[in-house]
């Protein structure tokens, strides 16, 4: 029987000291933001997991083996630090430090501490990396491709995968086994690069990635402009982020090291990060740079040697970040306040909360629990478009409940003439004779996000209904008086009859 080792000494000590802390880490973090699916894609996706049809097909899988979206997203980020450990030490760094790196920095807690498909992605994507470091292309490149399949945020990390060649004598054999690795996911999940290859412009993220150029793809004449919109952009990121001196730290790491081979990590890491700020102009958001940030994170750990407790200090931008997003969604939301910590400079969470809830989420969340006892069986729940989609947060737990009732959002598009006080007549018509309800959003001075279109608002207005006390909707009910069921919906009738 071979001797124990001493804690200090244990690799798997070491590993699950760093999976413990990163999870922790997001324990804290998402106590601060408060409970509930709240993320990009987070009610979507549970809903997803008993009604199918997500365009992300091992989303809603690894959500349900999991049991939600925030455990995944917890797990998730902790795996990514594993990741980081790895591929710290890869490079000459402490597995200890460069593991507690990718614990604590910024961009790698704010998604794991909320739900969405970013934290898996680039868990799943990091870990590939580290295998391919480690000279397993084939498995590495395999790992990393299933990333798409969860969301293809993560897709700036395949730039850094060759950089196992750097580690390799078989330059060749490598190339191919990574080829190899790659190409099955890449078939499966070709169409999660559709924004990337085949844009639809004015569809937003979701449609296309060339947000700088219009939706379009750019020409080549273009690409220096867009690369320096990019840099600028990335000289305009938040100190919250730590990217400043993330960027120094890896710099302080490649100039103190004589190998070469993290000045070439870096070339890549750094070019990950402005081809995901270049295509993105003035719509970049700080979580897009979460899956580029891995790199630089990595060398900054390598940078910081045996300092063990330097990677601790990114830990009061992740709290400040977090808890004024949680202060901002309690009001928004109308939760109980929650704790907020400040911050050298205010932080502008504004953007992260309407990527992930709207003002008035939890009213929502609450009359679809009401709905769901009292509508009669077939009846319509028509409501107002909010931005983003944002109607799902009622309309998803009707439809998983409810599968017998239809959901229909309505908004000035079912207006073709313009005539929104008749519009509303008829909606309101319609859903009387074949009974339903409405839910209306109003905007009382507590909403500082955005809710609604402003045309869409001004149909709301014209449903004549005042807000009581701070509620931020109207809920209308009827039961009906029509046995057949109807051929349209309220949205489809109304533009009928404007013809």
């Amino acid at each position: 029987m071979s001797p124990r080792l001493p804690l200090s000494e244990s690799r798997v000590a070491v590993i699950g000291g760093i999976l413990l802390l990163a999870m922790f880490v997001r324990l804290i973090c998402s106590v601060f933001i408060g409970a509930g699916t709240f993320g990009p894609d987070g009610s979507g996706v549970e809903a997803a997991v008993e009604l199918g049809g997500h365009p992300n097909v091992l989303f809603p899988v690894l959500v349900d083996f999991f049991g939600g979206s925030r455990g995944l997203s917890a797990f998730s980020g902790a795996a990514t630090a594993v990741a980081c450990a790895k591929m710290g030490e890869r490079f000459g760094g402490r597995l200890l430090v460069c593991g507690f790196m990718g614990a604590c920095a910024p961009l790698l807690v704010a998604p794991a501490s909320m739900s969405g498909g970013d934290a898996p992605a680039i868990a799943l994507a990091a870990s590939g990396l580290a295998l391919a470091l480690w000279n397993h292309p084939f498995s590495g490149a395999l790992l990393a491709g299933l990333s798409l399949g969860v969301k293809p945020i993560a897709l700036p990390l395949f730039l850094l995968l060759p950089a196992g060649l750097l580690f390799t004598e078989d330059k060749r054999r490598f190339t191919l086994r990574l080829l190899l690795g790659m190409a099955l996911p890449l078939v499966i999940f070709w169409s999660a690069l559709d924004p990337l290859i085949h844009p639809r412009p004015s569809s937003g993220i979701l449609g296309s990635w060339w947000l700088a150029t219009d939706g379009q793809i750019p020409a080549l004449p273009q690409w220096p402009g867009l690369c320096w919109g990019g840099f600028k952009a990335l000289l305009a990121l938040p100190t919250w982020t730590g990217h400043p001196l993330l960027g120094l730290l890896a710099l302080w790491a490649c100039i103190r090291s004589k190998d070469r081979r993290l000045w070439v990590f870096l070339g890549l890491s750094v070019a990950a990060i402005l081809l995901t700020a270049a295509p993105m102009g003035s719509q970049l958001r700080v979580r897009y740079l979460g899956p580029a940030s891995v790199g630089v994170t990595v060398l900054a750990g390598v940078g910081l040697s045996r300092k063990i407790w330097a990677p601790f200090l990114f830990l009061w931008p992740c709290l400040a970040f977090c808890s004024q997003l949680g202060a901002l969604r309690a009001s928004e939301e109308g939760m109980s306040p929650r704790p907020e910590l400040g911050w050298v400079r205010p932080i502008n969470v504004e953007p992260s909360f309407e990527e992930g809830g709207v003002c008035g989420g939890k009213e929502l969340r609450s009359m679809a629990k009401g709905l769901i006892e009292r509508l009669p069986e077939g009846a319509e729940v028509a409501a107002i478009r909010l931005r983003d989609g944002r109607e799902s947060e009622l309309f998803w737990k009707l439809r998983v409940a409810r599968p017998d009732l239809r959901t229909v959002s309505i908004g000035a598009h079912c207006c073709p003439n313009g005539d929104l006080s008749g519009c509303a007549t008829r909606i309101r018509s319609h859903l009387y004779k074949y009974g339903g309800a409405l839910v209306v959003p109003h905007n009382p001075p507590r909403c500082r996000t955005h809710l609604a279109s402003p045309k869409d608002l001004e149909l709301a207005g014209a449903f004549g209904l005042q807000p009581q006390d701070e509620e931020r909707f109207s809920l209308s009910t009827w039961g009906g008086n029509a046995q057949s069921k109807p051929s349209t919906d309220s949205c489809e009738a109304t533009s009928l009859a404007s013809w």
